[in-house]
């Protein structure tokens, strides 16, 4: 299966939506562009609708305009309903009026809950100058340098997704070394 997006299709985030789902649906390997806010959501409300075991979130802020976006919200109340382990590191704090972190962390606060949210990331991660998510063994999003015109995702590219998985834990890793320091282990 081809995506191709047009002018039109790229300014219809509900029919880019359906595109990446087809992708996801027919298990195609191939990368497309992911620039767009809307677009963002997008493939975030697909991981977190199609998630059985995992998906990861990496970025140095919640943007509202994707984070927030009411199809995320539903995917994201719906995966941790189904037991789905979900990881989120923000590197910057999460505004106070974030919809997503505040779903993020009345999941975690329930202790038979799989969901582990953290942000204001210590100095040693706070540096790493991209974005990325991924979800079971499957699917991809990275943002290199966060400039969006870089943007791509997969639905389906199991050896990139095994590569960020190991980036993560190393991430992870820092995260809770630089919590254990400062008194607070996890």
């Amino acid at each position: 299966m081809t995506f191709r997006p047009t002018k039109k299709t790229m300014a219809n985030d509900n029919m880019y939506r359906a595109a990446f789902e087809r992708l996801w649906e027919s298990a195609s390997t191939q990368a497309v562009s992911n620039t767009q806010p809307g677009h963002a959501s997008a493939v975030f409300a697909v991981f977190l609708t199609k998630a059985t075991k995992r998906a990861v979130f990496f970025c140095k802020e919640l943007h509202p305009e994707v984070y927030d976006d009411a199809l995320v919200i539903e995917a994201l109340d719906g995966a941790i309903d189904r037991g789905v382990s979900v990881q989120v590191i923000v590197q910057e704090k999460a505004n106070a009026s974030s919809l997503f972190a505040s779903r993020m962390r009345q999941a975690q606060a329930c202790p038979e809950s799989k969901v582990r949210f953290e942000d204001q990331a210590p100095p040693q991660v706070r540096d790493f100058n991209f974005n990325f998510a991924f979800v079971d063994d499957r699917g991809y999003r990275i943002e290199p340098e966060r400039d969006p015109s870089k943007a791509l995702a997969a639905a389906n590219s199991p050896e990139v997704v095994t590569e960020l998985g190991k980036l993560f834990d190393a991430v992870n890793q820092c995260f809770r070394n630089a919590s254990t320091l400062l008194g607070n282990p996890h």
